[in-house]
């Protein structure tokens, strides 16, 4: 990428910051979180907001409850649709079984 915009090296992209303005030292930062608690973190942070805490009636019986992010993908899989011919009923039929089981799974 730096041959892209014409430069050598990652030194050359921070030339206009004058050297004693740039951070020398290492940044602070908190050590990685996982999804759960980061999800969590950030729900406190939502405490903060006092609209969030509202009712809200949207989404017709929607509720809170965590699925992780990898069941969208998962889900989301050719293996997973259905197919409509009609000489694959019984695969269709078992094929649904197992995802819906799949499902209720992750649903609970």
């Amino acid at each position: 990428m730096l041959h892209q915009v014409g430069l050598n090296s990652a030194d050359e992209l921070f030339d206009s910051i004058p050297r004693d303005l740039r951070l020398t030292r290492s940044l602070n930062t908190t050590p990685a979180l996982s999804e759960i608690e980061l999800l969590a973190g950030f729900e406190q942070l939502a405490t903060r907001n006092p609209g969030a805490q509202r009712t809200s009636f949207l989404g017709a019986g929607a509720y809170q409850h965590y699925i992780p992010t990898i069941v969208d993908h998962i889900i989301s899989r050719s293996e997973f649709l259905l197919h409509t011919r009609r000489i694959n009923r019984r695969y269709r039929r078992a094929h649904s079984r197992r995802y819906l089981s799949f499902r209720r799974l992750f649903a609970s």
